[in-house]
């Protein structure tokens, strides 16, 4: 890529690194932020060269050669239109930092799951191994690590959307469900900027694809006469990664070790379909040797992150479960799959235009579900019929009541099926605050005197 002028939108951490690689490879930077709170986050990078302007409101874009846009900044906001109005190349930072990658690159994305396979597959290649994108440092901050020998690249729909050059080493798509549909129009869309993950990529068992969603690759690149894609499942033995009858990983594609799965550390269907994807992500890149070795490690010591189906609290036989990274209604699906005993769960959040109703099939798994947030009447109204629901007017009386409600031998699950900006800065810090409830709520010893107030 020549070096030139280009405009980089959004000074979150995606566009100071973006800034930060483009400073070091030689280009002059415009910064363009809509709200910003000062231009100090710009200046820690020590360059005085970058044209900065923090409240930018204006009619015209400055002359520029491209434009990197962050992933953040919806295609509504001022930025984005005179972006599409300029006729300039616009692409995501996860693109731009992929041109100056020195290193191969594993991309993962998909609806849910991205982090856990993200993490396992560098678990696999190594401790030379960094992760970016949306885990830890943006893309354009670890392509300038020289001590990487791989990137595995968690990516989302938002980055993927606008990379019209992106041609990852490997690349996997975990699963598609609704989701973000409150900026992607429809799910067409959503899913064609999954798919864009494979876009550019020439050999096929590179690209690492659900079973399920071979269908949408076909539509897409029908290729009659091509070797089709690297597919896995868990329950299908037409898949090129596979248990066969005894339980064991089986593989047409790669030499991978007969591990019997799931493992006590990866419990359930959802985790074993995780290490298929991140062993294919991992299996081009490594000699059968190390593959071996390191997914035999992986598979017997991985520990998933946190907030994801994680036990933080046992208490007169009655478990709390953080599942707070269950952020639509897919994941909360796949988590009420884990449970044999009654669920007291309790859900809701920023909604996201998504649908609600498919959870109903799961309705046998929860005793009740204690709803807030900005989504609770809709997913009352959506669930009234099929589940026990109430609603509470805020997150600490959903979580008091849901534990108020459980019998030893049950469990109280937060699986919210929304995102969680309505009331906290991100998911993490909704898990923390359900850990920390739970904890208020045993040191009572038999739960809160008060009865929370009903809305």
């Amino acid at each position: 890529m020549n070096t030139g002028r280009i405009i980089v939108m959004g000074l979150g951490k995606s566009g100071l690194a973006a800034i930060a690689l483009a400073r070091a490879k030689g280009f002059s930077v415009v910064a363009l932020d809509e709200k910003a709170p000062n231009e100090s986050t710009i200046r820690q990078a020590g360059d005085n060269e970058v044209d900065v302007n923090t409240r930018f409101s204006g009619s015209d874009l400055p002359e520029a050669d491209f434009i990197v846009i962050s992933p953040g900044i919806p295609h509504s906001s001022t930025m984005a239109t005179l972006a599409e109005r300029s006729g300039l190349p616009i692409i995501s930072e996860l693109d731009f930092a992929a041109t100056f990658a020195e290193r191969p690159i594993a991309a993962v994305t998909g609806t849910n799951g991205k982090t856990t396979v993200t993490l396992m597959t560098r678990m696999i290649l190594g401790r030379s191994a960094v992760t970016a994108g949306n885990i830890g440092h943006p893309l354009s901050k670890a392509v300038l690590n020289k001590n990487a020998k791989f990137i595995v690249v968690e990516a989302s729909s938002f980055q993927l959307e606008r990379a019209p050059t992106f041609a990852p080493s490997a690349a996997a798509i975990l699963n598609i469900a609704p989701d973000h549909l409150d900026r992607h129009l429809s799910m067409k869309d959503y899913t064609h900027a999954k798919l864009n993950i494979f876009q550019n990529m020439e050999e096929r068992r590179t690209m690492v694809i659900h079973h399920d969603l071979l269908p949408a690759f076909l539509e897409r690149w029908p290729g009659k006469n091509a070797p089709p894609p690297t597919t896995f499942s868990a329950t299908n033995k037409n898949a090129s990664i596979h248990l066969d009858t005894n339980g064991r990983l089986a593989s047409s594609e790669w030499k991978l070790p007969r591990l019997k799965l799931p493992t006590p550390n990866l419990p359930g269907r959802h985790n074993i379909e995780n290490l298929m994807a991140a062993a294919a992500l991992a299996a081009p890149l490594l000699t059968p040797e190390e593959l071996a070795e390191n997914l035999s490690i992986t598979a017997t010591e991985f520990s998933p992150p946190a907030h994801r189906l994680q036990t933080i609290l046992v208490w007169n036989n009655i478990s709390f479960v953080d599942d707070s990274k269950a952020t639509n209604p897919a994941a909360l699906k796949a988590a009420l799959d884990q449970f044999d005993t009654p669920v007291n769960l309790v859900a809701g959040g920023v909604g996201k235009n998504l649908d609600f109703s498919s959870c109903v099939t799961k309705a046998d798994k929860i005793k009740k579900a204690f709803l807030y947030g900005d989504a609770r009447h809709d997913i009352a109204a959506c669930w009234k019929r099929s589940i026990n629901t109430e609603t509470f007017d805020s997150f600490r009386n959903a979580v008091i009541a849901a534990a108020d409600n459980s019998a030893p031998g049950e469990t109280v699950l937060l699986s919210p099926a929304c995102a969680s900006m309505d009331l906290f800065r991100n998911y993490q810090e909704r898990g923390l605050a359900f850990g920390r409830i739970a904890e208020e709520w045993k040191s009572c010893g038999i739960g809160f005197e008060k009865t929370p107030r009903r809305v």
